[in-house]
């Protein structure tokens, strides 16, 4: 069982992880905000992908983009917003067959690790989310 924890910006994320519909996943977890409609014909055959805003990541530029994607490959993800001296939490999901193993704490943990001056946000109604932020002290 892999636990390796790897980090990317939203846009590199997408180019590499094809395989898994993201924005789907992105939608289950109530992040909306991030997606725009598209057309029922386009190749996922789901009506959602992410709007160009979120993902354009100009290399050219000074610019990044602020959403990042934490995860451990096929278990689980954690997709957060770098805002001011915040973060916010926009998707914390684990596959199916992965839960129950602690992957979403490890996630977790790395991020505060990472950023232990920032304050951590989550809006969710998942009482597996809610337990599990709780106890690592995260803001509900």
């Amino acid at each position: 069982m892999s636990k390796r924890i790897f980090k990317k910006r939203l846009p590199q994320f997408l180019e590499v992880h094809t395989k898994n519909n993201f924005a789907e996943i992105t939608l289950n977890c109530g992040a909306i905000d991030l997606l725009k409609l598209v057309p029922l014909n386009n190749q996922n055959n789901f009506p959602y992908e992410f709007s160009e805003v979120f993902t354009d990541d100009d290399s050219d530029s000074l610019w990044k983009s602020p959403y990042v994607v934490l995860y451990i490959p096929n278990h689980s993800y954690l997709m957060y917003e770098i805002k001011d001296k915040k973060i916010l939490l926009w998707v914390c999901y684990t596959e199916d067959e992965s839960r129950n193993n602690g992957y979403m704490t490890l996630l977790l943990e790395k991020l505060i690790s990472m950023y232990p001056k920032k304050m951590i946000f989550v809006d969710t109604n998942s009482n597996e989310l809610l337990h599990v932020c709780k106890k690592l002290g995260i803001k509900t």
